[in-house]
């Protein structure tokens, strides 16, 4: 009997599954993950802003630990802080250091302290959930922007509805202006002299600046957005967005014969009121917040003096045609405009109290517009308001004529504090704490 094919075959067999078996253990090798222990801090413990967060953790693994990150995030797992990083370049690691929660403007909440560690083939995430206090918000003062002429503007403070201080003068002409209260920056934007400038409160200096363009105007009334991405339009074709530090994060085109003037986000949306310089029909555009395109546009008889959020896919739109007030919501959703009304007024200034109730501002009176009866009421014999904001702590509207500053205890409207200014009044805005 000839045994040698058997004992070849045998051979082959073995080769075959040895193989096999050193592929697996190597497979094995290559999916172990670094392993995170931690001991501080504890799960579900709490901390007060601006706490510090005392980290100690110990990281193992088969294979040199590259980087170590330290971040704070939401329940979505989205950061909310700078992460802190950590390269130790060996197999195991004692993370032994403090997290300062030092951003005053989160709320309060569950949060996770999210500790990561990579090698050269993997990584591991680890969470840890915390309860973070936030600091009470209240409001830190009305900012009231004037200006004498000659191309100076000057910016005060009230605080506690008292006496206006001067905080610091910009020199330049002047469309609009926003506020951050998260960020303590003032926003301001020119026709000539400047483009767009950022200022901070804390410091009261000149944060940074976009360099003037030769074109005339730059910009157009209510040109400036701010929600997280500060959304200017420019009367020349283009609307940018910039993060609070200046840096570019968005951009749409519009027209050669287009003047682009208020911009709104709501939702994934950016709307922006699109007036003609051919004297052709305005209309509205709907622009992706995402990327920039345009998603539609619906054609208008107004000029919009605001955009003021419902519900849902629902903005209203408070504008002027004619001299004739108008009122009307923007379905998103099927690109219409319904529970139109028109006033026998021109329309100054609006402010938005909830999703059903909008003051607005006409040259003999404030108003009352409910949108469930779609009715408009004069409701305060007040002249010349040229600009209204609603404050939500104490249920009061803040107006403001030429040259006074009016604050108004709701609903009844009372007039429980003038203050006046020698100068015109050119904007106002509410600085909260966060």
């Amino acid at each position: 009997m000839n045994l040698k094919p058997i004992k070849y075959s045998n051979f082959l067999f073995g080769l075959i599954l040895m193989a096999i078996t050193i592929v697996s253990c190597k497979k094995d090798k290559e999916n172990m993950l670094p392993v995170i222990t931690v001991l501080s801090p504890l799960e579900n413990s709490s901390y007060e802003i601006p706490d510090v967060i005392p980290i100690h953790a110990k990281i193992e693994d088969d294979e040199l630990i590259q980087s170590i990150s330290v971040v704070l995030v939401d329940e979505n797992l989205k950061p909310v802080m700078d992460s802190k990083s950590y390269f130790p370049k060996s197999k195991t690691y004692s993370l032994i250091d403090d997290y300062h929660i030092s951003d005053l403007s989160l709320n309060s909440g569950d949060y996770y302290l999210k500790i990561r560690a990579n090698d050269d083939q993997s990584f591991k995430n680890e969470y840890v959930q915390i309860y973070l206090e936030g600091i009470p918000r209240f409001l830190d003062q009305v900012i009231v922007l004037t200006t004498t002429g000659n191309n100076n503007i000057k910016v005060s403070g009230i605080e506690n509805f008292n006496v206006a201080s001067e905080l610091f003068f910009i020199e330049g002409d002047y469309s609009a202006s926003e506020v951050s209260s998260e960020h303590q920056k003032l926003f301001i934007s020119g026709i000539e002299k400047i483009n767009l400038q950022a200022y901070d409160f804390t410091n009261l200096v000149l944060s940074w600046e976009k360099e003037v363009i030769p074109y005339w105007p730059m910009h157009n009334t209510g040109c400036l957005y701010f929600e997280d991405i500060l959304y200017t339009s420019y009367d020349y074709r283009d609307i940018f967005g910039y993060d609070f530090n200046g840096v570019d994060k968005y951009n749409s085109k519009v027209g050669d014969y287009d003047s682009p003037g208020r911009v709104f986000k709501h939702n994934d949306f950016i709307l922006c009121d699109i007036q003609k310089k051919n004297g052709s029909e305005p209309h509205i555009s709907t622009f992706y917040s995402a990327s920039g395109v345009e998603a539609q546009r619906t054609i208008t008889s107004f000029e919009v003096l605001d955009f003021i959020s419902k519900d849902g896919d629902i903005v209203t739109i408070v504008g002027n045609s004619n001299n004739i007030g108008y009122i009307g919501e923007y379905n998103i959703s099927n690109n219409s405009l319904t529970n139109q009304l028109y006033a026998d007024t021109l329309f100054l200034s609006c402010t938005g109290i909830n999703t059903n109730t909008i003051y607005i501002s006409t040259p003999a009176y404030i108003a009352e517009y409910s949108s469930m009866q779609n009715s408009l009421i004069p409701v305060l014999n007040e002249p010349d308001i040229k600009h209204l904001i609603y404050e939500e702590l104490s249920d009061l509207l803040v107006a403001a004529n030429d040259t006074e500053l009016l604050i108004l205890s709701l609903p009844e409207l009372t007039n429980q504090k003038t203050i006046e200014f020698s100068d015109l009044i050119l904007d106002i805005h509410l600085l909260y704490s966060k």
